[in-house]
């Protein structure tokens, strides 16, 4: 009976070898493939939008976010740093005046951590630095205040301008309260929280605060899925990532 058995088996198995061989051959391969995509890829939560929509003609939001606006203001270099220059780039924003110390420093800390290391090879991600003293601050101050941050000029802009007009843009488009300019003349910097911007012009994450070390850390985690984001966005489109 056993023999009777195995000859059964063996009978089976002659029958289906040839469909056992063809799913070795050439389905197995593509399981496998699916399978090993599945557990590299990274799966992570997108970055809140922070950016409102816009409106409708009725008054109710559209799907659309609204990109922060345009501006062009003087940097440390002499040069004008503009909107359409950061296009496709990641950016980080934060707050300073020439003259300020202490504050200013730690909060420049972060971003020279940054540069120097977590994004040291990465030039899609820039740092942008608003004056909140425009009118104080000159070239000459700008240049100075860069040089002691050991800042790139290409990846690290310190802008200032019209002092008016950066305020209005701060408050306008990057979501920060009115600048008190009582604590500013008294060498305060009310306002230490950092802003990020993506490719898009779109503020994402959430409002960070320099006096947390822990939202600092999160900052550079949030700028590392950005990255990942906007290379799975040109992927999907097929281009090549900036």
């Amino acid at each position: 009976m056993a023999k009777a058995g195995s000859w059964a088996f063996d009978s089976k198995m002659k029958k289906y070898r040839p469909f056992i061989v063809l799913f070795l051959i050439l389905i197995l391969p593509i399981v496998v493939y699916v399978m090993m995509k599945m557990m590299t890829k990274q799966n992570y939560r997108p970055i809140e939008i922070l950016s409102e929509k816009i409106q409708n003609p009725d008054g109710s939001p559209d799907s659309v976010f609204q990109a922060v606006g345009s501006f062009a203001f003087p940097t440390q270099s002499g040069d004008t740093l503009a909107l359409e220059d950061l296009k496709g780039k990641t950016w980080v924003v934060n707050l300073f005046y020439a003259s300020c110390t202490d504050v200013c420093d730690v909060d420049n800390s972060y971003i020279q951590q940054m540069l120097k290391k977590d994004f040291a090879d990465d030039p899609s991600v820039v740092f942008v630095s608003f004056s909140v003293d425009g009118d104080a601050d000159s070239l000459a101050s700008l240049k100075a205040y860069a040089k002691r941050m050991e800042a790139d000029p290409t990846r690290w802009y310190f802008v200032s301008g019209n002092g008016a007009a950066v305020r209005k843009y701060l408050t306008d488009h990057l979501q920060y309260p009115v600048i008190d300019q009582g604590m500013v003349k008294n060498q305060q910097l009310n306002d230490r929280t950092f802003r990020l911007v993506d490719w898009n012009g779109l503020l994402r994450g959430q409002i960070y605060n320099a006096e947390l070390e822990a939202e600092m850390v999160t900052l550079s985690q949030h700028v590392v899925l950005l990255q990942k984001e906007k290379a799975d966005s040109a992927a999907a489109k097929g281009e090549a990532p900036h």
